[in-house]
């Protein structure tokens, strides 16, 4: 862990006066150790802990065996190792230290269940009667209990919210991961919309889309891809339908990079657009200027949103009505800051986030712009990078 996230732990560690967190949730196990778990990606009843000491060390990591000989394949862990649970590696010739580590964790190191391995390590570092922020967002009530009972003489206190106040400031290297991760998205769309043609289904361009990702080194997690009437429909998946010529293609669409997520959105046109979705996706491009302009250190999110919307509102959509207009993004989609209304809190340098302005109108169709960027320490900058005007498809 580099010193940034290491500093922005300590910070909220003192903040809420515990003497260690316990980290669950994927990003935040991603976040402190780098560690990413396959099984806890896909299987809820796998669970991964990083405890994090004071002083925004990670001193010990608890996951199921099954994990352990991946995590040391990765390198030198720096942390001690706890385990629980069943898996069977036979031994293969040679003397590998590692395997040989690994052996010796499950002899030592193993518990029956997760409860009773959080349990051992923090007793192993003299914690099991601290005051422990533990990141509730992967424990279920009865997880939840099965820990509490494993620690009695521990107060254990609510910390997911802890973790995501230290994600909401990026380090350089998150910055350039997510300004990766959106340059990936772009370039596929581009990709995807190069030869497209009147009678290309939602489905077929939404192939295209998630082979040109992984062609780039990214994986394809958001892809909607609305047509004509369809492109009112928020977070739908794509269908048969087939494009027309003239009609509003909206893409809300992103990847993700080395743990790292992008969210864009573009408005596209195969051919001659219509009157009313130039003057739709003008207004909708205004508001997003209006947002882009309005964030610099001390601006608020309801500042912002409010700026993005009177704009939208002027420039041709007088009715314009939005919940929000942006959030966060890093490790995942949705992450602090909100650019909505009753955000009051001031933007710092290195927060990142997505500023988006959708328009769905149920019959007719929609149009959405939306694009990262990071706060600067005079305004901000963006971390997307192909023209936000309306796109045009391949030819007709």
């Amino acid at each position: 862990m580099n010193d940034h996230r290491r500093a922005r732990l300590r910070a909220r560690a003192a903040e809420t006066r515990v003497d260690a967190l316990v980290a669950s949730a994927p990003a935040n196990i991603r976040y402190t150790t780098g560690i990413e778990s396959v099984g806890q990606a896909f299987l809820p009843s796998v669970q991964l802990f990083a405890i994090v000491a004071a002083d925004g060390s990670v001193p010990a990591v608890v996951v199921p065996y099954s994990d352990v000989p991946s995590i040391l394949d990765l390198g030198d862990a720096l942390w001690e190792i706890f385990c629980y649970g069943r898996l069977y590696f036979e031994s293969g010739g040679g003397a590998d230290p590692r395997w040989e580590r690994a052996k010796r964790i499950h002899e030592t190191r193993a518990s029956d269940g997760f409860a009773a391995a959080l349990a051992a390590a923090l007793a192993h570092l003299r914690l099991e009667r601290g005051r422990i922020g533990r990141d509730e967002s992967r424990l279920t009530p009865e997880r939840w209990r099965a820990i509490a009972d494993a620690l009695p003489g521990a107060e254990l206190v609510p910390a997911y919210e802890t973790f995501r106040a230290a994600r909401r400031v990026k380090g350089a290297d998150e910055i350039e991961l997510i300004a990766a991760a959106a340059r990936i998205a772009e370039d596929a769309l581009a990709d995807a919309l190069a030869d497209a043609r009147a009678g290309i289904t939602e489905r077929d361009l939404a192939a295209r889309y998630r082979q040109a990702v992984l062609r780039r080194d990214g994986d394809p997690y958001l892809f909607v891809t609305t047509f004509g009437e369809r492109a009112a429909l928020a977070d739908t998946p794509p269908t048969d339908r087939a494009l027309r010529q003239g009609e509003p293609m909206r893409f809300d669409f992103g990847c993700v990079h080395r743990g790292y997520q992008s969210d864009l959105a573009r408005t596209a046109v195969l051919g001659e657009p219509s009157a009313k979705l130039e003057r739709t996706y003008a207004a909708m491009l205004a508001g997003e200027d209006a947002l882009i302009a309005a964030t610099r250190p001390g601006a608020t999110g309801e500042g912002i949103f409010e700026a993005g919307m009177a704009a939208a509102r002027a420039a041709g959509v007088p009715h314009y009505r939005r919940h929000h207009c942006g959030h966060g993004i890093g490790l995942e989609v949705y992450e602090l800051p909100l650019i909505a209304p009753g955000n009051a809190d001031p933007l710092e340098p290195g927060m990142t986030f997505c500023l988006e302005t959708p328009y769905y109108e149920l019959g007719w169709g929609g149009a959405q712009v939306e694009d990262a960027v990071v706060v600067t320490d005079s305004g901000c900058r963006l971390l997307s990078a192909t023209s936000r005007d309306l796109w045009h498809a391949g030819g007709a």
